[in-house]
C-alpha cells in the first residue's frame, strides 16, 4: 500500500475517533517516511484517547518542537 494511502486511511480514522487504526496507521506511514507535524499531533491525540500517555506525551513534544522550529510556531501548543 502506497505512503499516501496509509497515511490517508490514518487521517481517516482519526476523524471517526477510530482511536486504535488512527494510532496504526499513522505508525505505519512513520514507518515509510516522516510524517508531517499536524498528522504527529493527530498520532498524539490517538495515543491519548487510548490510555498510551507516554506514547501521546512523546508525539506531543514532537509535533511541538516541529511546529515551533518550522515555519508554523503559533501552531506550537500542547
Amino acid at each position: 500500500m502506497a505512503e499516501v494511502d496509509v497515511l490517508a486511511e490514518a487521517r481517516d480514522a482519526y476523524h471517526r475517533r477510530d482511536w486504535d487504526t488512527a494510532l496504526r496507521g499513522f505508525a505505519a506511514a512513520r514507518d515509510q517516511g516522516e510524517l508531517p507535524p499536524d498528522d504527529v499531533l493527530a498520532q498524539s491525540a490517538a495515543a491519548w484517547w487510548l490510555g498510551r500517555v507516554e506514547e501521546a506525551l512523546a508525539a506531543g513534544e514532537e509535533a511541538y518542537r516541529r511546529y515551533l522550529h518550522g515555519q508554523r510556531p503559533r501552531q506550537a501548543r500542547w
